[in-house]
């Protein structure tokens, strides 16, 4: 039995998805950074839009379990 909270003994995989697009979809505003340089643009973006806003920030899945991100994780 899981319970909340609990690391998942296997890695999970979800597909891929676009979080911008979905806030778009809700009338809010979404931007996409791809690349470490996109960020600041895309959070000046969405401060200036004035709108409920999503920044998705693409990340490497090969890096989530890394001493650098290990920190920021709910678990």
């Amino acid at each position: 039995m899981d319970y909340a909270g609990e690391v998942p003994a296997e890695p999970l995989a979800f597909s891929p998805q676009d979080f911008s697009k979905i806030a778009q979809a809700f009338n809010c505003f979404g931007v996409r950074a791809e690349r470490p340089g996109d960020i600041r643009g895309a959070i000046a973006a969405a401060l200036a839009s004035g709108r409920p806003a999503i920044v998705d920030v693409l990340t490497d899945p090969e890096d989530s379990d890394s001493e650098r991100t290990r920190p920021w994780r709910a678990y």
